[in-house]
C-alpha cells in the first residue's frame, strides 16, 4: 500500500493548534454527554437550554435569532434544538405578537430546574478537564479574544 505524505507546516499534529482545540472539544463533549445522560440532555440541548435561562434573565422577549447569536449556533439547528426541547416539556415556544416571522422562547419551571441540575454537572466536569490550566483568567481571556473576531 502507497503511503502519502500530509502537506502540514506541522511536524507533528500535537503541534496543530486547531486539531488540539478540535480533540478537546470532542473529549469535553464526551465527558459532558456521559454527565448529562440521566437527564436526558444531550451536551447541544444543555448549551442552548443554558442559553434560554440566562438570555431570557436579561431579555423580556427572547427571539431564536438572539439565541442563534448569543450560541453562534446555526438558526436552523437552533430551530431543531427548541424543538426537541418544547416536545420535552422544558422550553415553551410562542409567536411574537411584534414579528410573525419569529417565536418568543423561554424556559418552563421543569427547565429552569432541569438546566440548574445540569449545569452543577457541567462545571464539575468542566472544573476537571481545566484542572492543569494554570491561568484560568487569561486562558478564558484569550479564548474570548479569538472568538470576538
Amino acid at each position: 500500500m502507497k503511503k502519502h505524505k500530509l502537506k502540514t507546516k506541522f511536524n507533528e499534529a500535537k503541534y496543530s493548534l486547531g486539531f488540539l482545540v478540535w480533540k478537546s472539544s470532542n473529549k469535553l463533549q464526551r465527558l459532558h454527554r456521559a454527565g448529562l445522560k440521566d437527564l436526558d440532555l444531550t451536551p447541544t440541548q444543555f448549551s442552548v437550554l443554558a442559553s434560554i435561562v440566562y438570555l431570557g434573565s436579561l431579555h423580556d422577549r427572547l427571539t431564536q435569532s438572539l439565541l442563534s447569536l448569543h450560541t453562534e449556533m446555526d438558526k436552523m439547528l437552533i430551530s431543531d434544538v427548541i424543538k426537541s426541547l418544547v416536545v420535552k416539556k422544558l422550553v415553551d415556544k410562542e409567536r411574537n405578537e411584534e414579528d410573525s416571522r419569529s417565536f418568543l422562547i423561554s424556559a418552563t419551571s421543569l427547565g429552569a430546574l432541569t438546566v440548574n441540575k445540569a449545569i452543577t454537572i457541567v462545571e464539575e466536569i468542566d472544573e476537571g478537564f481545566f484542572k492543569d490550566v494554570k491561568d484560568k483568567t487569561q486562558f478564558g481571556e484569550e479564548l474570548n479574544r479569538i472568538l470576538s473576531r
